[in-house]
């Protein structure tokens, strides 16, 4: 392409070209558009209406630098640091996860149960502050409290609570470690998607995931993969108020050990639920 001949139909042409081998057509399809609508603000339609459009070099330098990036197989998000979730958009940056699909149907699910009250709510291992951000919004007046282990993590999580206007405390603390709680309260819900995949199921990984998600928010040692879920379980029971509910997203190799680890810790009317992909994904817990 040379400099003032590209216009917006062969700009997005060349993406879909140049990441074709690593992302299939409909994949390739999405992130020619997330990236056109992150560096012009067009949607779908517009880049269909302004195919003939001429852009700028500036703009087709930009997508090279994005594209190269692709190849070495960094995730779009990553690259643009922002994502969606649940309808909420989310600055991001390598120190937190990505934000995935069955977290949404995991807060679906809270927000199904809860959709009438105003619970106190505690979220472990916020990352990115997805899942508190989206329980603050929907719960509305809920008062909502995150941890995480990373300092960079809590840093990146208030920043888009403060850029969603929402209230929420947040704070370190590691799960596993012995250090007093640092919130005073009774929490309705618990909510957490801990590191779960063990480090033999790295080998099995995408390369997007294993070179750039942090490791510590992601795997598990393989002789000990319910060691959160058994602190979070102890933790429970010491933090929930009478009545209150966990709910965890889980390892599908590991669903019915979660269920019978919670039962085993005298936690009632314990669910185990699919994900859209039929997957066991997720587990609800709920003490006297």
């Amino acid at each position: 392409m040379k400099k003032h001949t590209v216009t917006l139909a062969s700009l997005t042409g060349f993406i879909r070209d140049s990441i074709k081998e690593i992302y299939p057509g409909p994949e390739a399809n999405q992130l020619a558009y997330l990236i056109v609508n992150h560096l012009l603000s067009y949607s779908k339609i517009d880049i269909h209406l302004k195919a003939d459009e001429r852009v700028s070099e500036d703009i087709f330098q930009q997508t090279r630098e994005i594209v190269n990036q692709l190849i070495e197989n960094k995730p779009i998000q990553y690259i643009l640091g922002q994502t969606e979730f649940y309808g909420i958009k989310l600055s991001l940056n390598s120190h937190v996860l990505i934000p995935r699909q069955e977290t949404e149907e995991l807060v679906e699910w809270v927000i199904k149960d809860h959709i009438n009250n105003q619970p106190a709510v505690l979220d472990i291992g916020t990352g990115s502050g997805c899942i508190a951000i989206a329980l603050a919004k929907k719960l509305s007046g809920s008062a909502v409290h995150s941890v995480d282990i990373s300092g960079q993590a809590i840093d990146l999580a208030s920043e888009n609570a403060r850029q969603n206007q929402v209230n929420i405390r947040f704070a370190v603390y590691d799960i596993l470690g012995n250090k007093p709680f640092p919130f005073d309260l009774k929490y309705s819900i618990i909510v957490s998607n801990p590191p779960y995949v063990t480090l033999s199921e790295k080998k099995f990984m995408k390369k997007n995931v294993t070179g750039y998600e942090p490791h510590l928010a992601l795997y598990v040692n393989d002789h000990d993969p319910l060691v959160f879920y058994r602190k979070i379980a102890a933790f429970g029971l010491e933090h929930l108020a009478p009545g209150g509910c966990l709910y965890l997203e889980v390892n599908e190799r590991f669903g019915e050990e979660v269920v019978k680890l919670f039962k085993d810790n005298g936690y009632q009317y314990v669910i185990i639920k699919k994900d859209i992909n039929g997957k066991d994904r997720m587990v609800k817990a709920t003490i006297r």
